[in-house]
């Protein structure tokens, strides 16, 4: 019942009995003897649950969030959150993040391309991040140093 797995509750049942056969200390009398094995059963279908809870947790198949906030614009390409998220910026910063990102160009590059200061650009950058946290608050943007 409190597995809801019949093998599942087998091998909690079987794991008990090993510890209580192997443990110096069991009860011999037969009424604390049941007492002690159902306490050891229902701690033992207590840590099945919390490791299966833990394990649902984990997540290792996923790869580490990237520090580059435009890997994530790659990967979630075709989007339509993503999508939503780009036509939310302005032409000027859909260019600069273009040419900054996939392009791959510094921000001198950058800047000799549209016209404008260097500075411009890393500022325009820093505020192309701020806009995409905004929009979406759920994805895990940061910075690029250069």
């Amino acid at each position: 019942m409190v597995t809801q797995n019949p093998a599942i509750a087998e091998e909690i049942l079987q794991d008990a009995l090993t510890q209580l056969w192997a443990t110096p200390t069991t009860p011999a009398e037969e009424s604390e003897f049941r007492r002690y094995l159902y306490r050891v059963i229902a701690s033992r279908a207590t840590d099945y649950h919390r490791r299966q809870a833990l394990a649902r947790r984990i997540r290792f198949w996923q790869p580490a969030p990237s520090n580059n906030p435009m890997l994530e614009i790659d990967r979630r390409a075709g989007d339509i959150e993503m999508g939503r998220l780009l036509r939310g910026l302005s032409a000027r910063e859909r260019q600069v993040a273009y040419l900054y990102y996939f392009e791959d160009r510094s921000a001198e590059d950058v800047a000799a391309h549209l016209g404008i200061k260097p500075a411009t650009v890393r500022v325009l950058l820093h505020r192309l991040i701020g806009k995409l946290r905004q929009l979406a608050p759920t994805l895990d943007l940061r910075e690029q140093s250069s």
